[in-house]
């Protein structure tokens, strides 16, 4: 593992890239939003992108012991 600062902002910065990208052309899409299914679906994909981000900043703020 690697504890480069600079790899864990990369991270970070394009976790938010992507996660914008969806909400803005995935979740607000007229297709999906008319159907409940594939928006309950795109919603979760989104919470999961979200808890992808939250556990990298925990990760880069505070890295396993093997990686100090």
């Amino acid at each position: 593992m690697t504890s480069d600062p600079f790899l864990a902002q990369e991270v970070l910065d394009r976790t938010l890239l992507v996660t914008e990208l969806w909400e803005a052309q995935l979740i607000r899409h007229p297709f999906v939003a008319g159907h409940p299914d594939l928006s309950a679906l795109a919603d979760r994909i989104g919470d999961l992108l979200g808890l992808f981000y939250q556990q990298a900043g925990h990760i880069a703020l505070d890295p396993p012991a093997e990686s100090k």
